[in-house]
């Protein structure tokens, strides 16, 4: 029948594997955002470099 196709295996494993990275992707990409909100909450705002510099900047 025209119009109908079925995936073969390596179309199903090249579209498993798509997603898995995309998965993979976004799970760093949320460990990074994760990692920052840490480092924000932890850290001061003395180590900041961008507020060292405005100090330095306003003295």
């Amino acid at each position: 029948m025209p119009g109908t196709h079925i995936a073969t295996a390596m179309d199903v494993l090249r579209r498993i594997t798509a997603l898995l990275a995309m998965i993979g992707l976004i799970g760093l990409l949320l460990l990074l955002i994760w990692q920052v909100e840490l480092h924000h909450e932890r850290g001061s705002a003395i180590d900041e470099p961008a507020v060292v510099t405005l100090l330095y900047v306003a003295a």
